[in-house]
Formats: C-alpha cells, sequence, structure tokens
C-alpha cells in the first residue's frame, strides 16, 4: 500500500505525500514516473522477452527521449551497462 501511494496508485487520505520536499500529493502516477522508480515483482512486465538484457536496459535508459534501440545502445552506455 505504501508503495502505491507513493506511486500515485492510491490517494493518500488524509495526509501528504511528499518526494524530495515536492508535495506531489495530487499528481498524477504518470507524472510521479521520474521521481519513483518502481520494480514489479512480474520479471516479464514491463520488459521484452525477445530483447536482450543489455538492450531491455537501453530501452529503459532512453525512456521519455526520442530514440530509436540503436542510438539509444551507444559506446557510452555499454559501458555502464
Amino acid at each position: 500500500t505504501l508503495l502505491n501511494v507513493l506511486a500515485g496508485e492510491i490517494i493518500a487520505q488524509p495526509g501528504r505525500v511528499l518526494i524530495g520536499g515536492r508535495d506531489v500529493t495530487r499528481l498524477a502516477a504518470f507524472k510521479r514516473a521520474d521521481l519513483v522508480a518502481r520494480v514489479y515483482q512480474d520479471p516479464l512486465a514491463g520488459t521484452c522477452s525477445t530483447l536482450t538484457l543489455e538492450e531491455n536496459m537501453a530501452l529503459a535508459f532512453a525512456r521519455g527521449r526520442r530514440r530509436r534501440l540503436g542510438r539509444a545502445l551507444d559506446a557510452s552506455l555499454r559501458s555502464r551497462l
């Protein structure tokens, strides 16, 4: 329940949710995505089973940016992964 409140899936009643001092109580879940990282228990949720681990990580890293996989998976990112 706490993680759902932090992620914005459940509205805090009563009270407020502060992340880094910022009140996000009424902020939609998709708008909190940059502030809250979440890993679901199902390892296949949010991944592409036909891609390698490296390719899945590159897609996650490039999330929110207009890039294709080839550009997202550059030498700099490969060394970090």
